[in-house]
């Protein structure tokens, strides 16, 4: 007999109810996990939903580029191959990604990476060889030989010496996030990195809702989680119940032991604020200042009450280690285009990013296929990139870029590729984004501070997001979000399967240190 359910997501929650065993499924958060979740849940468990209200957390103003895939991503993968293009119900987002990536006629071995400031103009950086000494190579070995006790609370400052980080192997390394060790060998190119045709939102978020909503699922914006509330003071093995704020007035939803609860922990754009083309955005909080959101506010109550929930105050409050600066522009100027594919040595209109070896605010430029949104202008184009040291001065702008307008950051830009500042800054309008919490889930830690998908003794709960443990798996990735919502569900759900396990590279990353 097909289940029935009814799905609830109310504000950050979503609650799903199998009307044939009255069993309900709870979902909080609003993230790509979340809806992972509820995929797996209605095709993997077999569950019919009949309706849903639901939340996606509401970034106004955040802009989220073309999402950089790999085809190692195997719990992104099989979710994309999953769900139905919108222009094509009998294929799915899989199909299209890969369609698209066949069809460029280009490959991205072409694409220059990092380019360097030489005689007032800029030239691709020659990373062949790696430049790296019997040192630099021993003490890679060594960190990658290290059990992951032994590096929790080392930083790679502490592994490597001065010279190593004004190196072109690093220059590859800190600004590319390469997360698999197979990808090394592809460093100076975008050979590993597959990218949406458009931004985050339309090309992956708004196909899954879709689907959702034709299995019945219905979005509403109306209660916020306060608390969870567990069986036990002391070692808790049971959920029985979310405390919630709706329409202003508290009450708590029961939790039965047979249901299941998965929550998501802390977010990376909380606190984040914008700047424009003509305002720099609001200074980054101090230590204890920073406005945190419901995510981060629901996992201090968890960790303070159950160890075994782990530490977030680790993730949240080396503000200066953390923040980046994001930022996009809206150009009329093709003529930029076709300036900026002659000295990268990339044909224009082709996805690229660029990082800027010599820039003190450590930029990186991606510039996009054209057009990058849905309904797009075609005399309107889109580009984008971040800064990893915003709080530095600039090379050409003399101050920080975390105090800098949207037009002033684009001067900066502009003057390291060695453009003219003229036309593009009358034809363009910059945003800027600083956000105080970007990367942290790279910070060291002890072992317990992420706490497991599935913790210690729990029966009906699982964690998921950036900072829960996943063994064998990278953060800062759709990747760890979708395998964390996989994990939760198969477990929760009794189901006799796991996520596919990464293949492991260890040969290839050998060779490019002989």
């Amino acid at each position: 007999m097909t289940n029935r359910w009814n799905l609830s997501i109310l504000e950050n929650v979503m609650t799903i109810r199998c009307k044939a065993s009255g069993v309900h499924a709870w979902l909080v958060g609003a993230d790509i996990g979340c809806l992972a979740a509820a995929v797996h849940l209605i095709q993997d468990a077999k569950y019919s939903i009949r309706t849903t209200e639901s939340a996606t957390e509401e970034r106004r103003g955040q802009f989220f580029p073309g999402r950089i895939l790999s085809r190692y991503y195997v719990c992104t993968n099989d979710l994309l191959s999953r769900i139905p293009s919108l222009s094509d119900s009998m294929r799915s987002i899989q199909d299209e990604l890969v369609e698209l990536e066949n069809d460029k006629g280009l490959s991205k071995d072409y694409h220059t990476r990092v380019v360097v400031n030489q005689n007032h103009a800029i030239d691709v950086l020659n990373v062949k060889p790696l430049g790296l000494n019997l040192s630099d190579r021993a003490r890679i070995k060594m960190m990658m030989l290290a059990s992951k006790r032994t590096l929790m609370k080392t930083r790679i400052m502490d592994i490597f010496n001065e010279d190593f980080f004004h190196g072109k192997f690093w220059s590859m390394c800190a600004t590319k996030h390469l997360r698999y060790i197979h990808n090394f060998a592809d460093l100076h190119t975008l050979s590993p990195i597959d990218c949406t045709p458009y931004e985050l939102f339309n090309n992956i978020i708004v196909p899954i809702t879709s689907y959702l909503q034709t299995q019945g699922v219905e979005f509403k914006h109306n209660v916020k989680v306060l608390d969870v509330v567990m069986d036990s003071e002391c070692d808790p093995t049971l959920a029985s119940g979310l405390k919630v704020q709706l329409s202003g007035a508290e009450t708590v939803i029961t939790i039965r032991p047979k249901d299941i609860l998965v929550v998501t922990l802390g977010s990376i754009f909380a606190g984040s604020t914008l700047g424009t083309n003509r305002s720099p955005p609001s200074p980054a909080p101090e230590v204890g200042r920073l406005t945190l959101d419901d995510s981060w506010d629901l996992w201090f109550k968890l960790s303070r009450k159950y160890p075994k929930f782990g530490d977030p105050s680790t993730f949240c409050t080396r503000i200066a280690e953390l923040t980046i600066e994001c930022f996009l522009v809206t150009l009329n100027d093709w003529d930029f285009f076709e300036r900026f594919a002659s000295p990268v040595h990339t044909p224009s209109n082709t996805e690229t990013l660029v990082s800027f070896k010599d820039s003190n605010w450590r930029l990186s430029l991606n510039v996009p296929r054209q057009p990058h949104l849905a309904g797009q202008p075609e005399n309107t184009q889109l580009i984008w990139g971040y800064a990893l040291s915003p709080s530095r001065e600039g090379n050409f702008i003399r101050k920080p870029m975390s105090s800098c307008t949207g037009q002033e950051a684009l001067m900066e830009v502009l003057q390291q590729l060695h453009f003219p500042l003229e036309p593009a800054l009358e034809h363009s309008v910059t945003v800027t984004s600083l956000m105080p919490l970007a990367t942290a889930q790279y910070l060291t830690r002890d072992e317990d501070d992420r706490p497991k998908v599935i913790p210690d003794n729990v029966q009906n709960m699982a964690l998921i997001g950036q900072f829960v443990e996943i063994p064998d798996d990278t953060v800062f990735s759709m990747e760890y979000s979708i395998r964390g919502a996989q994990t939760a569900v198969y477990h929760l759900m009794g189901l006799e399967r796991q996520p596919e396990a990464h293949k492991h590279y260890w040969d290839s990353f050998w060779t490019i240190l002989v």
